[in-house]
């Protein structure tokens, strides 16, 4: 079995949960966001689940769009800066990115992250931000 995911915008780290004022633990608004993009792709993908005895591999792809700062100004405008970097090195963090896909496909495309043996995460410029998931039996 394989699914393959699509999630429209730009892709969002798993922040660190905050503590409530009576000791509660809750997820920032964007994390939980996020995490209902993710649920709802694999619900439109028609939500298989793998079976709960087998080893899983994950592809990730975080598309995230360049900054204008990339681009000359003038009659340069929507030419690349020759210093422009080629991948996206700064924020967000890439094993923030991965642990937020893992925890929103958790009890939904599987049983529990732990069965995924072989992780591929990519972060890269594109036109429009979005993230891309395959998931597959090892």
């Amino acid at each position: 079995m394989r699914i393959e995911l699509s999630i429209p915008g730009k892709p969002t780290p798993l922040s660190r949960a905050g503590h409530g004022q009576f000791g509660g633990k809750f997820l920032t608004a964007p994390t939980s966001r996020q995490i209902g993009l993710v649920v709802d792709a694999w619900e439109r993908a028609g939500g298989p689940r793998f079976p709960d005895d087998i080893a899983l591999r994950l592809d990730a792809t975080f598309v995230l769009e360049r900054p204008s700062s990339h681009y000359g100004t003038g009659r340069n405008a929507g030419v690349l800066k020759g210093s422009a970097r080629p991948f996206p090195t700064g924020r967000p963090d890439l094993s923030n990115l991965v642990k937020l896909v893992e925890d929103a496909l958790n009890e939904n495309a599987f049983k529990d992250d732990s069965r995924i043996v072989e992780c591929k995460a990519t972060k890269v410029y594109g036109e429009r931000s979005c993230t891309f998931l395959v998931l597959e039996a090892a």
